[in-house]
């Protein structure tokens, strides 16, 4: 799925169920940022869509010690 069908998607469920957008963009992010921590167990992780692109990153944060 390309940027511009994830958004058609989600023009589409707001529309349907007649949910705030931006309430569909948090809740995916949210749903995004638990399926990356189970599958790469990093518990400092973040995903962050572009409400206008589509574009969707990751963001996995590292403590970095001296050994």
């Amino acid at each position: 799925m390309n940027a511009s069908e994830f958004l058609k998607a989600v023009d589409n469920i707001v529309k349907e169920k007649n949910i705030d957008k931006e309430i569909v963009f948090e809740a995916m992010e949210a749903a995004l940022t638990t399926a990356f921590k189970k599958n790469y167990g990093k518990s400092y992780s973040k995903v962050v869509i572009n409400r206008e692109t589509g574009d969707i990153k990751v963001y996995s944060y590292l403590t970095v010690i001296d050994d």
